[in-house]
């Protein structure tokens, strides 16, 4: 299982980056995706422009500090 962590420093206020970054509707930023399917509250998947989708299933949600999920893809990375 691959596990990452990613941190950045935004110099806005913490409110409005956590409302940008969370957003499932509103995801124009995301430049790879070409849609997201909201299932429920727990889970969405995402789909790239080439087709592949990526279920997320939320296993932590604690705004605006933590948001962590498990990621399942069946492309096959190497």
């Amino acid at each position: 299982m691959a596990l990452s962590t990613i941190k950045a420093v935004f110099n806005h206020n913490i409110q409005d980056v956590w409302n940008v970054v969370t957003s499932l509707e509103k995801y124009q930023w995301r430049s790879d995706l070409s849609k997201i399917d909201v299932i429920n509250e727990k889970q969405f998947i995402e789909y790239t422009k080439e087709g592949y989708a990526t279920t997320f299933s939320v296993t932590a949600f604690e705004p605006p500090r933590r948001w962590e999920f498990d990621m399942e893809n069946s492309k096959a990375y190497t």
